[in-house]
């Protein structure tokens, strides 16, 4: 991945490659298959690039150019950690602190409300509530196993 930041009047480019942009190409044709209205999601999708466990710029900038122009990296990176302050939120179940800090940073740094909230959205569903449905899967599946496991110690003991 390349990530190139140029002056404040530019923007900046980025380039990922692999096999997450081609998964995400699938999902984008499936998704547009649906019907003409979630053709935009299906685009915004392709366009948003791979997700992590680190903060990656490009997946933010993808976001933001999703939907429209990507503020300069600077904003970018400082939107999102003083949004990841929203974790300090006593929220019930954590939903929603990390998501308004980060439309509210942006925001408050001159980018267009509307942008901030469909660009932060479709980042937040890639870095944090697209992982989950593996996880949760996998959680229930590593049951399944476990439950097997003492299944098998038991019928050994027994016989």
């Amino acid at each position: 991945m390349t990530i190139q930041a140029l002056g404040p009047a530019q923007h900046v480019t980025t380039r990922v490659d692999g096999p997450i942009d081609a998964a995400l190409d699938r999902v984008r044709l499936r998704t547009m298959a649906l019907g003409g209205g979630i053709e935009v999601l299906g685009d915004a999708i392709a366009r948003a690039g791979a997700g992590g466990k680190r903060f990656r710029p490009a997946l933010v900038i993808r976001a933001f150019h999703a939907f429209g122009d990507s503020p300069p990296i600077a904003v970018l990176i400082q939107g999102f950690f003083i949004g990841m302050l929203g974790n300090l939120l006593p929220i019930p179940g954590g939903v929603g602190g990390v998501e308004g800090g980060m439309v509210g940073a942006y925001t408050a740094f001159g980018v267009d409300f509307d942008l901030a909230l469909v660009a932060v959205l479709v980042f937040r569903a890639f870095t944090f509530w697209l992982p989950l449905v593996p996880g949760v899967i996998a959680y229930f599946r590593l049951r399944r196993t476990v439950d097997g496991w003492k299944q098998e110690r038991a019928a050994s003991a027994a016989a």
